[in-house]
């Protein structure tokens, strides 16, 4: 009975091996182990002819590589569950983790093969037997160790965890998981790597602005969401960058505010000024710019007392006259006047120097602003007669310069300064407007005027705009555009207008009816701003000019900028104006 049992169990047997091709080798394990700077897998394979040895062993180290990928794919999937226990629940889950991995595999698995390298070969020979009564035939398995180098599976591991810490599917929800904790250190680095990574979409931008939201960093928000508006992928997106922007506008001037106000404690009056400007820019209703307007006048009126109080200390002087304050061409009287008021009160509630108010003819006070004091004789004596030893005058033109006139001394001497509000109107707050300002400022020797200008301050996104020039002489006329968004286009000269020229005293338009093209207006909402250069001679600009508007890349803006203004300085100073132009975009 032993026998036949023995006999049966040996004939239902599959497979039996009956002779090897050398003796069994030490290293046959189908685990991973870790040798110098080498991770080593067995790799198996079978082939029913020994011909098919190129092919086997061509298998073998493909289930070696797979052998590889399984350890890559326990190494990221345990460091994988250490993120997601340190983030929360907010992440979508281990199981989808564990699927991406997988998924990143395979698309390593041509690297991870390629990776590999034999370091032996090895086959044993076996007798197959498929059945009880079935012919049996020779089958060969082939064995390769293989070795992965270490620092090739750190950096697949290192790009497939970096890849998945970059999808939006893992950082949106770690994003509000952090927002909720009351973390924005950790939510800011998440969103700033969201919108470095996928840079042209909205969600990412949008996520960002939520961050900048609630860090109260106004400033941040509207530049963020001036990003979200042009990746928007919808028109309700677009229309949402757009309404949050205005808002978030009047929230930034609040900052601003406040943020003068501290600088305005700490004695400095010019940094207060700068930032008061900012946020009169920013603002886009009447009555908020009616209060940093006022805002404004009241640092500058401080300026004006303290400075009054260390001339009055240094020279004797014991009483002082708020006179005469001339208004320009871009002023209203009403504005001199709140100027005038601001200081008054100032000077009065300061009371370190008698002050009375005693207005000037505006000949007297323009002869005092530029220390012309020999045809003043007449005025010194009255002064004197009523104890004045100093005039306080202003003039509000695109500065507004408030000066002290030193009866005695006879001379003027400067108490404050600051740029008119009426002469930034509208301007793009926008750090481009900064570096055109600071290198094609004001031309006021030209030999001939500029404008620029469209035929509403107002438009609506979607609406076409005409652009409007003129200039007094024959010349060439480059008209730069900066949207809303910070982008910069030159319109003039284009495809249609190569040379630039411009007729003298006629009105030109862009685009021409003849041109047959239009110009759309696109947003965010904000302020868009025409910077508008005319030249005796054409200048080269270094670019070619194609199509009806030639983008200037935003890398290449100020290069752009600083080049242009390197052609204007090579010109005689009366050969060349300028002018800008503002329209606010809803």
């Amino acid at each position: 009975v032993c026998l036949v049992t023995l006999s049966l169990f040996c004939g239902c047997a599959t497979e039996a091996r009956i002779r090897q091709s050398g003796p069994e080798p030490s290293w046959r394990w189908d685990g991973e182990k870790i040798e110098g700077d080498q991770r080593l897998y067995v790799g198996i394979s079978v082939a029913d002819n020994v011909l098919d040895e190129t092919q086997a062993r061509r298998l073998a180290l493909a289930n070696a590589a797979e052998n590889a990928a399984r350890s890559l794919s326990v190494k990221v999937t345990s460091q994988l569950a250490q993120v997601t226990k340190r983030i929360g629940p907010a992440h979508k889950g281990q199981n989808e983790a564990e699927e991406f991995v997988e998924s990143q595999l395979k698309a390593f698995s041509d690297e991870i093969i390629r990776g590999l390298h034999p370091r032996e070969w090895y086959s044993e020979k076996w007798e197959v037997r498929e059945g009880f009564m079935g012919e049996a035939f020779t089958r060969y398995k082939w064995f390769v160790q293989a070795a992965y180098p270490q620092e090739q599976y750190d950096r697949v591991m290192r790009a497939i965890i970096d890849k998945l810490e970059s999808s939006l599917d893992f950082l949106l929800p770690r994003i509000q998981s952090a927002l909720d904790a009351g973390d924005i250190p950790t939510a800011l680095k998440c969103a700033q790597r969201a919108t470095l990574r996928h840079a042209d979409v909205f969600q990412a931008w949008w996520a960002l602005y939520r961050v900048q939201k609630a860090a109260g960093d106004w400033r941040k928000a509207i530049e963020v969401l001036r990003k979200a508006h042009g990746s928007a992928d919808s028109e309700k997106n677009r229309r949402l960058a757009s309404e949050t922007l205005l808002n978030v506008g009047d929230r930034l001037v609040g900052q601003l505010r406040k943020e003068a106000e501290q600088t305005l404690k700490a004695g400095k009056h010019t940094q207060s000024l700068r930032t008061l400007e900012e946020a009169w820019r920013a603002a886009k209703t009447r009555s908020l710019r009616s209060a940093v307007s006022q805002q404004y006048y009241d640092v500058l009126a401080e300026a004006v007392a303290a400075e009054v109080a260390s001339q009055a200390r240094g020279s004797g002087l014991e009483k002082v006259a708020l006179s005469t304050f001339l208004e320009s061409h871009a002023h209203t009287r009403a504005e001199a006047q709140a100027l005038k008021e601001a200081v008054g009160r100032k000077l009065r509630d300061d009371g370190r120097v008698e002050f009375v108010i005693k207005d000037v003819s505006r000949d007297d006070a323009e002869k005092i602003l530029k220390g012309q004091w020999r045809a003043l004789g007449d005025l010194q004596k009255k002064l004197a007669a009523e104890n004045i030893q100093g005039l306080i005058v202003a003039e509000l033109g695109r500065e507004i310069t408030l000066r002290l006139g030193n009866v005695k001394k006879t001379e003027t001497t400067l108490l404050a300064s600051g740029r008119s509000l009426e002469a930034i109107r509208g301007r793009p707050d926008l750090p481009i407007w900064e570096t055109i300002d600071k290198l094609i400022p004001p031309n006021p020797v030209a030999a001939f005027n500029v404008a620029v200008w469209t035929r509403r301050q107002e438009y609506r996104q979607g609406d076409t705009v005409e652009i409007h020039f003129k200039a007094d002489a024959n010349c060439y006329v480059y008209i730069i555009d900066i949207g809303t968004s910070g982008g910069m286009y030159l319109l003039y000269p284009n495809a249609f207008h190569p040379s630039g020229a411009a007729v003298g005293g006629k009105e030109h338009v862009i685009p021409d009816p003849a041109d047959g093209y239009e110009i759309p207006v696109s947003g965010p909402a904000g302020w868009e701003g025409l910077k508008v250069i005319a030249t005796v001679r054409p200048i080269d600009l270094g670019i070619e000019v194609k199509g009806p508007a030639i983008k200037i890349d935003d890398t290449q803006q100020r290069e752009f900028v600083k080049k242009l203004a390197d052609q204007l300085r090579k010109m005689r100073p009366q050969d060349w104006a300028e002018g800008a132009w503002e329209f606010f975009v809803w």
